[in-house]
């Protein structure tokens, strides 16, 4: 092959050489250069992206997470029956913040504090109730959901 590399003309040889530059010059900028480069700007526009989502998301929490608020409410209410010896069979937090308390066989006249006792002192309020006479005199059954009052 060097030798029929030799046997060529000097111009066919610069050509050759010539056409032999060119492919390492394309190489070298579609092969290493050009690929740097669109790393390079598909790494800076991820990196807004994910910087976007971040923001997006900073003020998101994952499902069935309670934040500090939700806590802080179920906290305040069970704390305060639990002083008044009311004994609630469920605590559920809704979705939209709210909290579902059921009581069963709880005195009417603590229950009843109970709720004044919550929004003189905490700013809780009653959004919705159902409240039934108990199986034994003087108690209810209910079902209340309290929500921090705003403002």
């Amino acid at each position: 092959m060097i030798e029929q590399l030799k046997n060529l003309s000097q111009r066919e040889q610069l050509m050759l050489g010539g056409l032999g530059v060119l492919v390492a010059l394309l190489v070298l900028v579609y092969g290493v250069i050009s690929p740097i480069l669109s790393f390079e700007a598909g790494a800076t526009r991820d990196y807004r992206d994910a910087r976007r989502l971040s923001v997006i998301t900073s003020d998101l929490e994952a499902p069935g997470v309670e934040s500090a608020d939700d806590r802080a409410l179920r906290s305040v209410v069970t704390q305060m029956a639990d002083r008044r010896q009311l004994k609630y069979t469920r605590v559920n937090q809704t979705a939209d913040g709210q909290l579902q308390v059921d009581m069963e066989g709880a005195p009417y006249a603590a229950f009843f504090a109970w709720l004044q006792q919550l929004e003189d002192e905490a700013d809780i309020v009653v959004s919705s109730a159902f409240v039934a006479p108990g199986e034994t005199a003087a108690t209810v059954e209910a079902r209340v959901t309290l929500v921090r009052q705003e403002g």
